[in-house]
Parts: C-alpha cells; structure tokens; sequence
C-alpha cells in the first residue's frame, strides 16, 4: 500500500471513528433519559400495584373480567424492535425469539401488531400477516399514543376478540445486559395470596370508607395498572435499544481507534523508508 493509499485510509476510518463517537453520544443520552423515565414511573407504578394488592386481598370476592388466568386459546401478540440498525443484536435477537415463539403457537395467534420496522421486515418476508398501530412509530412516541393503544387492546380483550394479549419486547437489566421477554399483559394474573377469602368477608370496607364504590374504583385502578405496565414495556424497550446502540458504537470506535493506530505505525515506517531511501540516492550521487 502506498503512502497515498494510507492518508486516505487514515483519513476514512478517521471520519467513521468521529460518526461512531458521535452516535454514541446521541444513543448515551437518549438511553438515560429512557432510565429516567422508567425510574420516575416506579413509585406510582407500586403504588398502583399495591393498592391493587390490598382490594385483591381484602375485598372479598371481586369479578373482573381484566383479572385471571391466560387460557391462551386466542392469542394476540405485540412485538417491538427498532426502527434503525447499528444497534448490535437487538433486532436479531427480537426477530429470533419471535420466529421461535410463533412456530411454537401459530394455532393460537389470532393477531400480531409490530411496532419498529426492522420486525414489520422480517414478520413481511416470513409472510405472516400483521398489524401497526395508528399511530406513526417514526414520530416522538408520547402517552397519549401509548393510552390509545392500550385502550384499543383493552376492547379487543373485553370483545372476546382475543383471550391473552402479550408483548415481546426486550428488557434492559442493564447497560450491559439486556433480554428478550415475552410478557402477558392481559389478562392480568391473580397472586394466589392475593385473592379475597372464600367466604367474601369485605375487610377493606370495614376498615375504610370508599367513594364512589368497591367495584368503580376496582376498575380504576386495574386500568391504571395496565396502561402504566404498558408505558414501562416501551419505556424499558427504548432503553435496551440505545444501550445496545451505545455498546455497539462505543465497540465500533475502539476497533477504529486500534486500526488508526495500526496504519498511522504503517505510514511511518513506509514514509521513514522513503526518506532514507532518498537519503542514500542522494549519497551514492554525491560519491
């Protein structure tokens, strides 16, 4: 390779090293705002839970049709990728784990959305039909689009349209490790130390005064579970998308960095031998 060549080596993987650094930067900030995101959601995600526990546990017997256990006759499945690359094996792993899932139930699947293009792709190749949501993935993701769809899922649930509602998405433990889970969303599952006493005793209204009533705010705060369960499924979903993306740019500029060293060591070894080569044409001329 020429010394010409190498200057414009040095000068292409210069540039890559400057766009990976800069990506990097983007995805590390995006990636702890999903963090701070999840980690503000959780107080009021317990609480929610909690609360939950507690009219579960002391209300006596309560019916709900959003509560109980998956028969997992007519399922409907919700899968979440990105809609960029270069973020490492975050898709891969994702359309992996949905290849193996639906090969597994496809009797069952009544319904598939796919949220992120790189799993409408590969869903399309596989030509298995699927839905999107109306709303546009490529535009900010807000609340409001997040509670439509919740809603939307909700009725299909309450219709009989479907039995179980999951999503497959992946989960971000943290910046170093993230999974791929399948989680039932609805209908929502009934701890067995959760359940009212078999006689129905209602120690909850003995011990509280509840407005407007048992059964309303039952249902206010089983919606308020599920949507905030949702809102945390794509908020942690965004987070493993730009930690891998991060990792995966943070891998890519090392690599850059150890092949500009390897060539700028290449360059000046060829460029000192062309200076001493010129230094001993010019000697031999002299004698």
């Amino acid at each position: 390779m020429s010394l010409k060549e190498l200057r414009e080596r040095i000068l292409f993987v210069g540039n890559t090293k400057k766009m990976t650094d800069a990506m990097q930067i983007v995805a590390s900030s995006k990636m702890h705002k999903a963090k701070v995101q999840l980690t503000n959601s959780y107080p009021y995600y317990e609480s929610i839970s909690q609360l939950l526990s507690l009219f579960l546990r002391e209300g006596g017997k309560v019916t709900n049709p959003l509560l109980g256990n998956s028969i997992g006759k007519k399922k409907l499945l919700v899968v979440i990728s990105s809609n960029e690359s270069l973020c490492g094996a975050y898709n891969q792993n994702i359309i992996k784990a949905f290849k193996a899932f639906y090969e597994e139930e496809r009797e069952n699947i009544v319904q598939i959305y796919c949220i992120g293009k790189k799993i409408k792709d590969a869903v399309k190749k596989m030509n298995i039909p699927y839905e999107v949501p109306s709303w546009d993935t490529k535009s900010a993701l807000l609340w409001k689009h997040l509670e439509d769809f919740a809603q939307d899922l909700m009725s299909k649930f309450l219709s009989g349209s479907t039995d179980e509602i999951s999503f497959l998405y992946t989960k971000g433990k943290n910046i170093m490790s993230q999974e791929v889970k399948r989680e039932v969303w609805l209908p929502l599952p009934i701890d067995p130390s959760m359940k009212g006493n078999e006689y129905g005793d209602d120690e909850l209204s003995h011990r509280y005064i509840l407005e407007p009533n048992k059964e309303e705010i039952l249902n206010y705060l089983l919606q308020e579970r599920i949507k905030t369960k949702l809102q945390r499924i794509f908020t942690s979903a965004s987070f493993s998308e730009h930690a891998s993306r991060m990792m995966a740019m943070q891998t890519a500029g090392d690599n850059a960095r150890d092949l500009l060293n390897e060539l700028n060591i290449q360059y000046n070894k060829l460029r000192q031998n062309a200076i001493t080569m010129e230094l001993n044409d010019m000697a031999g001329a002299l004698m």
